[in-house]
């Protein structure tokens, strides 16, 4: 059924509400009144936008524009990213970012749709992921914290996701084999949640019983979409099976406990809980990444193994690589680089003066060789970009 009605002058298309479906993506503004926009153009349309719709008693709305093909919905989600602050170093690391990301959208959307999955297309990505982080992993990992993300991009999310992975795995000195098995169960881990309706994992208020059971379904959705629908082994599905399990046993599905929990999923499980924290979600704000690195360290021994959160901190630093940070005298800088064996005490590009002055040519400090200078707190780098 076509949903799209011209009016009489044959220039604007007037849309019934009912038929309206969670994922239409149009490629023109929506209204549902005059000067009233309902939905941007190239975004989907969500299930509970349009619940929105009929509780305010909205019959229909409008377009000037057409409705996008189904198979273009994650692709034409966004043509390219972009991040808050990006320095030289970032741009090669972006480029990279963006052709990743246009790639798994296409993968997501047919994982999404129930259609088949060529696994070499994933198998691609991870390896381009695998060199960018071996040639330049702090670049990479900056991205995580800056980059323009929406609040429910799983897309985003499982590339994040990887990167961390990758670089643990390289901290760790495990095999190349071994990494890119690594950080293929932490790109698919949540791929589950494709299963899940929209109505729930969109939902801004807290979920019902009933429904926090249907979305604990997506641990299984995921091994099944892994281990039947992707064909990789056991060991990856069961990243996305048991990534949600606790060191303490009071995880879900299996309540595993300890060591009955994999290495490779006790590493996705921290890095799923790290970079969720920093992502906004429909009920909350995002974390700066100190934040979430504290929260992290305070759940060691109930719901993470304390060997691997050290090994944590050790890729990622108490300031995670791409934080901004308030020195003592007043500058304002980027960490660039965790310093092995003294988290406290990165290395800072400068952004901000002492006056408040935008620096314009690069200034490094090393806090582990100026003693007198340190960290006092960390900002929102979305907040101190804006002031410049």
């Amino acid at each position: 059924m076509n949903v799209l009605e011209k009016d009489k002058k044959g220039t604007v298309f007037h849309i019934n509400v009912r038929d309206l479906k969670a994922g239409m993506i149009f490629d023109a503004p929506v209204y549902f009144a005059r000067g009233c926009m309902f939905l941007s153009s190239g975004l989907p349309v969500k299930a509970k936008d349009i619940q929105k719709l009929k509780e305010l008693g909205i019959t229909d709305v409008y377009t000037e524009g057409n409705l996008v093909a189904n198979d273009s919905l994650f692709l034409n989600r966004k043509k390219s990213l972009e991040v808050s602050y990006i320095q030289p170093g970032e741009k090669k690391c972006l480029k990279i970012y963006n052709s990743i990301f246009k790639k798994m959208c296409n993968v997501f959307h047919s994982i999404k749709q129930k259609q088949s999955v060529d696994p070499r297309a994933i198998d691609n990505v991870i390896n381009d992921l695998y060199l960018a982080v071996k040639e330049d992993a702090n670049n990479m990992v900056q991205l995580i914290l800056n980059i323009d993300n929406s609040s429910d991009d799983l897309v985003l999310s499982s590339i994040n996701c990887a990167i961390i992975s990758i670089v643990i795995g390289f901290n760790m000195k495990l095999t190349g084999h071994k990494i890119i098995q690594l950080a293929t169960g932490a790109l698919l881990h949540d791929v589950g949640m494709l299963r899940i309706p929209e109505q729930i994992t969109g939902k801004k208020n807290k979920l019902s019983a009933k429904e926090s059971e249907l979305m604990r379904t997506h641990a299984l959705h995921s091994f099944k979409i892994i281990f039947k629908e992707l064909h990789y082994s056991q060991e990856v599905a069961h990243m996305g099976l048991h990534h949600h399990e606790r060191w303490d046993g009071k995880g879900y599905p299996e309540r595993l406990h300890g060591h009955k929990i994999s290495i490779y999923t006790m590493i996705v499980a921290v890095v799923d809980s790290f970079v969720a924290m920093i992502n906004k979600r429909p009920y909350r704000k995002h974390l700066l990444g100190y934040d979430a690195v504290k929260t992290i360290m305070r759940d060691t021994f109930t719901r993470f193994n304390s060997e691997i959160v050290k090994i944590f901190l050790k890729s990622i630093g108490i300031y995670p690589v791409g934080s901004m940070v308030l020195l003592n005298d007043y500058r304002i800088g980027k960490v660039i680089e965790v310093q092995i064996g003294s988290p406290l005490r990165p290395k800072i590009e400068l952004v901000v003066d002492e006056i408040g002055r935008k620096v314009t040519q690069p200034q490094i400090i090393d806090l582990l060789r100026n003693e007198s200078v340190y960290i006092l707190k960390p900002l929102d780098a979305r907040k101190v970009v804006g002031s410049l």
